[in-house]
């Protein structure tokens, strides 16, 4: 994404679903994609595409291409979060839609690319229940924080 970013391309296409999506927004942010008027395109074909159903994408690839070429754009909320990675570094991450960690978090790590490509109802059912409840901590923008014993958050 920076490649193209620095190429100084005016729409990038993202094909995929929610990490292809994920991955491309946080390089269009991190590369200042918004200060270049760059449009972000996407070509639905994840698992669940929950992003692309709510935006009214269409889910026929041609079809959102042909959305894309005609100049059809919606803006969007970007957020940002900053963590403490597994090996206590600190790291930041864009994303659109929802961040989310915990359960459902550890779900999707769980999933082979396999059941990834199909919706596996029996692995998350597998992975919801053998979760086990965290300590996270979260700070609010306001400077609010917050530490407890948590399923998931979202």
């Amino acid at each position: 994404v920076v490649e193209l970013i620095n190429a100084d391309f005016n729409i990038i296409v993202a094909v995929g679903g929610v990490a292809t999506v994920g991955n491309v927004v946080d390089g269009y942010m991190r590369s200042h994609g918004l200060s270049r008027d760059i449009v972000i395109g996407i070509i639905p074909a994840g698992s669940s595409d929950n992003f692309a159903k709510m935006a009214g994408i269409p889910s026929d690839p041609l079809e959102a291409l042909r959305a894309i070429y005609e100049g059809h754009t919606i803006q969007g909320d970007c957020g940002q979060v900053e963590y403490t990675t597994r090996e206590g570094k600190p790291a930041e991450r864009f994303f659109i839609n929802i961040c989310s960690m915990g359960a459902s978090a550890q779900v999707l790590k769980n999933m082979s690319n396999k059941e990834k490509t199909k919706t596996s109802w029996f692995s998350s059912a597998k992975g919801s229940l053998t979760y086990q409840n965290r300590e996270m901590r979260y700070v609010l923008d306001e400077g609010d924080e917050v530490t407890a014993n948590m399923y998931m958050l979202a």
